[in-house]
C-alpha cells in the first residue's frame, strides 16, 4: 500500500575484525525478511558504535523533511476517471443529476410525389 512506514532495518556487519560496516536493509512485505539493501557504508568504522550511529544517521535521512513519520513507501496517485452516467459536479462541487441533453426534432424528408 502506498505511503506507510517503509520496513526496512540498520544491521552492522564486522567482515574483518575491528572493521564494521553498517547496512540498512528493506522488507519485500514479508515479516522478518529483508532481502534488499537500501545503502550502506562506503568505508569501514573502526567500532560498532560509530558504524551503527552513522547507519542511524542515514535512515533518518531518509524520512527527507517529514523525520516524524519516517521515510515513506512511495504515494502512487491514480488520475480519476469521471463514472459514466448523466451525473455532473456543479460549480460548488456537488454532484447533480443532469438535465437529460436536448435533441433537435427530427426533420422529415421532404415527401416525393410521384404521381
Amino acid at each position: 500500500m502506498a505511503n506507510q512506514l517503509r520496513p526496512m532495518a540498520l544491521t552492522v556487519i564486522e567482515p574483518s575484525p575491528g572493521l564494521f560496516h553498517w547496512a540498512l536493509l528493506e522488507s519485500n512485505g514479508e515479516r522478518s525478511v529483508f532481502n534488499r539493501r537500501v545503502a550502506a557504508a562506503d568505508e569501514p568504522y573502526d567500532s560498532f558504535d560509530k558504524a551503527a550511529r552513522a547507519g542511524l544517521l542515514n535512515w533518518v535521512r531518509l524520512a527527507g523533511d517529514d523525520v516524524r513519520r519516517g521515510p515513506r513507501t512511495v504515494e502512487v496517485r491514480t488520475p480519476l476517471v469521471p463514472a459514466p452516467g448523466p451525473w455532473t459536479v456543479t460549480a460548488t462541487g456537488a454532484s447533480a443529476l443532469a438535465a437529460p441533453a436536448k435533441t433537435a426534432p427530427a426533420q422529415s424528408s421532404p415527401a416525393t410525389n410521384s404521381s
